[in-house]
């Protein structure tokens, strides 16, 4: 009887509350508001109505404590009213979780037998070498409870693969064992394996993938791999296996630096440190790189790695006033813990020389904008106000009697490739399509391709990119359909810098009288305007996107090569936000950081007047290189030379082990024809693994030493390789977001670094209460009793 009744009055409550889906009594119901009021709000509200209603009865005749009861009661009529205009709602809190997926992907080629490998399971200092594959057994048998506990499970699936020439399922090994064969795969295709684990957890959100291996493969990662784990969120944990105890040798690997720049201008010099053997661990704060100043020997930049693993690029930035050539030198010391080790087995190896060219000139800027937008107008100041910059603005909407500015203003639009030739980049904001002639704009695709110019879009609203899609520039743009980007569905993102960005050095930016700007800031306004590119271009690269959605982040600042020079795509043109409050700080960093990366690389184009280039400058064994000569000095080109034989020399050898013809080029663009000069060109497939050096040995030009160096790698040599790649797992876990690589001693540290990525979405389920019987009721019952009182005291 009792189940009965509160089964009735739950019902008979429901229905007054006018609730069809949701119980009231549910414990997961509470009254929420569709518009949320803050306490004084509603203070506010209650005040004004108790005084609202005291002045509607203060002056009326009858007696003081009757008005006084209907005073109380309009009151009451008042805030019931504001109230309901309020929305109050019944809500059920209800939360779906996505599970995420981590992936244990295990090398199972037959480099893994190779006995360099130290055992895990030996305290102290390390003993006799196990085979790779051992140790990591060893490893997994020691710490595989860190991946199978329950706080590492929750919400979370865990996926066993092994791979070699082919990805597979593993058995998920138990704590005594794993029960996998031996190792016997003949090729370790690594691209291929991440691929394969991304296939197999297609649609589903990927933590990580913990990659067990030595690093050695055929095959190049490549950006477009990057990119597809980076567009999942599925970050990389290498876990490298394999390497001898030997004394350190801390190394610079490679230097890249531009061969000409600006003066005063922030050069970025990219170092790559390698240490040798590659299981040993140098503390990253003990490694110092200095940038020297050869003729004062004074330094121009000092860091340290920090907390990245040695083998990762460190950016150190050189400047100067100086107009010429400034040689700087880099310097790698490292201050041991252990005095024993402190002495470096190869010192020369810790100095690198780097000539860079200084010019003194600024850099020709030419704006072409549609009309007056926020962008338009915060941006050209900045052009003008810069003395770095000389810059010509073109405002398409504006009256034939209004004046262009710029420190150079022009009339019209250049008409010839000589007119083009000036400007070092040029900017093209939401200008009508019919802003350029078809041939301006095939004028300005191969200045670009040619003269190695810059072009910088700026995204808008009416024309830019929809109405390019079908012209000479489509060429230039980054995404794949032009015609269809559309604004994008997040209404407020934050963007955040790419690596591709920090190599560039660019999207730096750092409060005023900061040294360094390696930590982009958290303050910065959120932009609330982004086109959604779609799918981009496989050479493009994202340099900014948004730092939410993780798994797939909203492309925003763009950079694609074209021939020669560069195109850069910004899909927003509210970038002048970031001057609230902080002025030009901020938004002249991002600006000018972007125009000198761009006059910068073009000015490398014509740093040499013979200048011999090779496609890439490392390759595998049958891989097509292709290798350019171009001649633009005005003596060497009269020669007439009908073709140059180019020579290829192992490197330590002066004997030539073959030899290949340069072709004049039969291709060159009008552009390319209006510079003028010689080019050739050949395609080369070197049949023999080693490092080369390519020598134009032409009897006409035996007067220049012109040379190019090349590194030729075996893919299918597993076992020739025995020492693991540690630099190719580092690159990669950097570009995927993870800090650090990881030994088979860091299993309870990787557990504890791959956090879940599942997804937790509010499934909330709400009705209206202001439609309700009880709110009609209410209300009726509050106005009757108001009439009825009226009535009581003669007011009606």
């Amino acid at each position: 009887m009792l189940m009965t009744a509160l089964a009735t009055s739950s019902g008979q409550l429901g229905w007054l509350l006018g609730l069809d889906r949701i119980r009231w009594s549910d414990p997961q119901a509470v009254l929420a508001w569709r518009y949320e009021l803050e306490p004084w709000h509603w203070a506010l509200i209650i005040l004004a109505s108790v005084v609202g209603a005291s002045l509607t009865y203060r002056h009326l005749l009858g007696p003081r404590y009757g008005r006084a009861a209907l005073t109380v009661v309009r009151a009451l009529i008042l805030i019931v009213v504001a109230a309901l205009l309020a929305g109050p709602m019944i809500k059920v809190l209800d939360t779906r979780t996505r599970n995420d997926w981590f992936i244990m992907l295990v090398d199972r080629s037959e480099s893994m037998k190779i006995n360099d490998a130290a055992d895990p399971a030996e305290a102290g200092p390390p003993g006799a070498p196990v085979a790779r594959d051992a140790a990591l057994r060893r490893a997994l048998e020691r710490d595989l409870g860190h991946f199978t506990d329950e706080a590492f499970l929750r919400d979370r699936h865990l996926l066993w693969l092994g791979f070699d020439e082919s990805t597979y399922e593993l058995t998920a090994p138990d704590h005594d064992d794993a029960t996998w064969a031996d190792p016997e795969g003949r090729a370790t295709l690594l691209r291929t394996a991440l691929e394969q684990a991304l296939r197999r957890t297609a649609g589903r959100p990927v933590g990580g993938i913990a990659l067990f291996t030595d690093g050695r493969s055929g095959q190049s990662t490549g950006s477009g791999l990057v990119r597809r784990l980076n567009q999942r969120g599925a970050r990389v944990f290498p876990v490298l296996i394999g390497g001898d105890v030997e004394q350190l040798d801390l190394s610079i690997a490679r230097v890249d630096a531009p061969r000409k720049a600006f003066v005063n201008d922030d050069v970025p010099v990219r170092v790559w440190i390698q240490h040798y053997p590659v299981e040993a661990q140098p503390d990253p704060k003990r490694i110092r790189l200095r940038l020297v100043d050869a003729a004062t020997d004074q330094v121009v930049d000092e860091r340290s790695p920090g907390e990245a693993e040695p083998g990762r690029p460190v950016t150190l930035t050189g400047r100067s006033e100086a107009i010429g050539q400034a040689t700087w030198r880099v310097e790698l010391t490292y201050d041991a813990p252990d005095p024993t080790t402190r002495s470096d087995p190869v010192p020369a190896n810790n100095l690198r020389r780097v000539d860079v060219e200084l010019i003194d000139r600024p850099i020709r800027v030419l704006y072409i904008e549609g009309y007056p937008r926020w962008e338009y107008r915060f941006l050209k100041n900045l052009l003008v106000r810069e003395r770095s910059l000389s810059s010509s603005m073109m405002l398409i909407s504006a009256d034939r009697q209004f004046a262009q500015e710029g420190d150079e203003p022009i009339a019209r639009l250049p008409r010839t490739p000589s007119e083009w030739a000036p400007y070092d980049v040029i900017l093209i904001g939401d200008a009508p399509v019919d802003t350029l002639s078809s041939e301006q704009m095939a004028m300005l695709r191969d200045h670009v391709a040619a003269r190695g110019a810059g072009l910088i879009w700026i995204g808008g609203p009416r024309s830019t990119p929809r109405g390019y899609g079908t012209t000479a520039l489509s060429s230039l743009l980054p995404m794949r359909r032009p015609g269809s980007v559309v604004r994008s569905e997040e209404t407020s993102v934050a963007l955040r810098p790419t690596p591709h960005a920090e190599a560039l050095s660019v999207l730096r930016l750092h409060a005023s009288g900061a040294e360094r700007a390696d930590a982009w800031p958290e303050d910065l306004p959120r932009l609330r305007w982004v086109q959604d590119v779609g799918r981009l271009k496989r050479t493009a690269e994202v340099l900014g996107a948004s730092a939410e959605p993780q798994e797939s982040p909203i492309p925003i600042v763009m950079r694609m090569r074209y021939g020669a020079g560069q195109a850069i795509y910004l899909a927003t043109d509210e970038t002048w936000r970031y001057r609230y409050g902080r002025g030009e700080r901020y938004f002249g960093q991002l600006w000018t950081g972007l125009i000198r990366m761009l006059g910068r690389h073009r000015i490398q184009q014509r740093a040499r007047t013979v200048d011999l280039k090779v496609s890439h400058h490392r390759v595998e064994v049958s891989q097509t290189v292709v290798v350019e000569l171009d001649l633009d000095d005005a003596v060497l080109v009269p020669r007439e030379v009908p073709r140059i034989a180019v020579s290829v020399e192992r490197d330590g050898e002066d004997d030539s082990i073959e030899q290949f013809v340069l072709m004049p080029r039969q291709d060159l663009s009008a552009a390319e024809r209006e510079i003028g000069g010689a080019r050739y060109r050949a395609t080369w497939r070197p049949t023999v693994a080693g490092r080369f050096h390519l020598r134009v040995v032409e009897p006409a030009l035996n007067d220049i030493e012109i040379t190019q160096v090349i590194e030729v790698d075996r893919p299918d040599a597993e076992l020739r390789h025995t020492r693991p790649d540690f630099e190719r797992l580092s690159e990669l876990a950097s570009q995927t977001g993870v800090e650090r690589v990881y030994r088979l001693g860091d299993l309870e540290q990787l557990a504890q670094d791959a956090d879940s990525r599942a997804e937790a979405t509010d499934d909330d389920e709400t009705e209206p209460l202001w439609d309700s019987p009880l709110a009609l009721l209410i209300i009726l019952t509050l106005l009757t009793t108001e009439w009825i009182g009226r009535k009581l005291i003669r007011l009606i």
